[in-house]
Order: C-alpha cells, then sequence, then structure tokens
C-alpha cells in the first residue's frame, strides 16, 4: 500500500530525537471516518531522495464499532 492508497495516516512527533523515541497517533476525527475492519501498518524511514528505505515497524489493527458515547 502507498500513501496515495492509505486508508488514513498517522501523525508522528519526535519525543526523544537523541534517543530515537516517536509518538505516532490518529486524530479523533481520522479514527472516527475508518470504517470497521482488518487494517494494516507500516513505519518506514528513509533517506534524502529516498536512496534507501527501511521499514522499522509494522502491525494489524482491527477497527471495531465505537458502542459507548
Amino acid at each position: 500500500m502507498t500513501a496515495s492508497s492509505a486508508s488514513a495516516s498517522f501523525t508522528v512527533t519526535k519525543t526523544n530525537a537523541a534517543g530515537g523515541a516517536l509518538k505516532l497517533e490518529l486524530s479523533a476525527s481520522t479514527s472516527s471516518s475508518l470504517a470497521a475492519g482488518q487494517y494494516v501498518y507500516d513505519l518506514e524511514i528513509f533517506t534524502s531522495g529516498d536512496a534507501i528505505v527501511k521499514r522499522i515497524l509494522q502491525g494489524d489493527v482491527t477497527i471495531t464499532p465505537e458502542v459507548t458515547r
């Protein structure tokens, strides 16, 4: 899947650049717009000019309908 076909995109924030820590999050409006179902995600790092691309994290996500308001 490419970013152009992604169902949603995470906002990435550096929380500790020296330690290599990042925070990935979906806004409430983005997550509520996702239909219930199975999704996959990944996080890739890349060099300038995309000469080297490396996947460092991947996984599965299950979105369930909200029942509590």
